[in-house]
């Protein structure tokens, strides 16, 4: 029994730890292996172990203090997984986490073990210590640096998703003004298609958030897995339209090639990239994997929120140019 006890203990440690390993680095599955070590030592191994030290013990009087650990254990390890997984609640869980050890376990420990004869001084030190390495921990993780990031990451999308809309729906109503000329008809074909697969890839990344663009401009804050690097790769390339980065790519592509042949002075083509971010990246990757792949999730909407807001300002000097020599001709 105490065989299998230990063993499933290395094993979902060692999971934690890949788990771990795998947040620090961004990589696919981090949230899976975090997910499962921590519920397997909650619900499988913390349990098995206590009940098994219990029965050992055989001391009754003992069973208190072991309840009392594993309500530490539960509270302390719980708030850890949700802080490192963002979960609603988390900071909640820290918060009550912080003082339980010394409020709720230490007082009972002390309590139970004074009773018993000859008991070393030196195992309540080490359970001192471990009590002080875990609030320390936890204090650590109440900072909550990496989430005000996120926040902040998420605010600055909102505010450009925001100002897109605005522009959007203010500035695209003087597109016929000229009738049927090539300029004006070319400039809103290629922006439009531009600005399509922009709100196409921000949709989609927002659902796979379990939000939408009001929940975005609205409450920021709210959107989840705002540190995935796994969301938008998935969308971009391997979502329901595979392409979809590719097709981002070619159409800002042909817009640029619009600015080109525009001939507007103050807008010119090199501009246009340097406002589109759309510089060559150097080696194998395009400029869809360089944007996209492997990227925050809250740094891809911050992009094309840029992206989208940048393409209506050239289109629209674009269109103000075309319509005057329009109307001058």
């Amino acid at each position: 029994m105490k065989q299998k006890i230990y063993i499933s203990g290395i094993i979902f440690l060692i999971i934690t730890v890949t788990g771990t390993l795998f947040k620090m680095l961004h990589l696919p599955g981090a949230g899976i292996l975090l997910t499962l070590g921590f519920a397997g030592l909650l619900l499988i191994f913390f349990p098995a172990a206590l009940v098994n030290s219990y029965r050992g013990k055989g001391d009754k009087a003992l069973k208190p203090l072991y309840i009392v650990t594993y309500l530490t254990l539960l509270v302390i390890f719980t708030g850890m997984l949700f802080k490192i997984m963002h979960w609603p609640g988390a900071g909640k869980m820290l918060l009550a986490g912080l003082p339980f050890p010394f409020v709720v376990f230490l007082p009972v420990f002390l309590y139970v073990t004074g009773r018993i004869e000859n008991f070393s001084i030196y195992n309540t030190v080490s359970i001192l210590l471990l009590l002080t390495i875990l609030s320390a921990f936890n204090a650590l993780l109440a900072l909550s640096v990496s989430r005000n990031s996120l926040d902040d990451s998420m605010y600055i999308a909102s505010v450009y998703h925001k100002a897109a809309a605005a522009a959007g729906n203010t500035k695209l109503q003087h597109s016929g003004e000229a009738g049927s000329i090539t300029d004006i008809s070319d400039i809103n074909e290629s922006a439009g298609q531009a600005l399509k697969l922009i709100h196409e890839a921000t949709d989609q990344i927002l659902r796979g958030a379990k939000a939408d663009i009001n929940a975005l401009i609205d409450n920021p804050s709210s959107v989840s897995l705002a540190d995935s690097r796994e969301l938008t790769t998935e969308i971009m390339f391997n979502g329901d339209n595979p392409d979809l980065g590719k097709q981002l790519e070619k159409s800002i592509q042909d817009f640029i090639g619009v600015v080109e042949t525009s001939g507007n002075g103050r807008i010119t083509p090199q501009m246009a990239i340097d406002l589109l971010g759309f510089n060559t990246p150097e080696g194998e990757k395009s400029w869809s994997e360089a944007m996209f792949e492997g990227n925050w999730t809250s740094w891809s909407l911050v992009y094309l929120g840029i992206l989208e807001n940048n393409i209506i300002l050239i289109r629209d000097e674009l269109l103000s140019d075309a319509v005057q020599d329009a109307t001058i001709s």
